[in-house]
């Protein structure tokens, strides 16, 4: 039961989803857009990055990801926003693999819990 609570809580605060995030570091600010002055544009930078490693860490979803799978399309992309995708779709499968890990566990075992 300990279990299936670690596993809601994952579940709940997205961690596998958004665990790519704690391998790249942006940087944003908003400048003024001169035509409109009530309107401000939004601007990013990557400041570091370091997504190979978090690509070490799951080389089988990695392999997965690069196969085609995720819901995050790779064409058209190369460097770094390559890369970028290429961890989100990481990220969603394992997110996805947590929730039915869950949902597993709870069909197996929730009938013994409170005997």
């Amino acid at each position: 039961m300990k279990l299936c609570v670690r596993l809601i809580e994952k579940v709940q605060d997205e961690t596998y989803a958004m665990e790519y995030m704690d391998y790249h570091k942006d940087r944003h600010w908003f400048t003024p857009v001169e035509e409109k002055p009530t309107l401000s544009q939004w601007n990013s930078e990557t400041i570091q990055e370091n997504f190979d490693e978090y690509f070490k860490k799951y080389p089988r979803i990695y392999k997965r990801v690069m196969n085609g799978e995720g819901p995050f399309t790779l064409d058209g992309r190369d460097g770094y926003e390559m890369k970028k995708i290429i961890a989100m779709n990481i990220g969603h499968i394992n997110q996805e693999r947590v929730f039915d890990l869950l949902f597993k566990i709870l069909k197996q075992d929730i009938r013994g819990w409170w005997d």
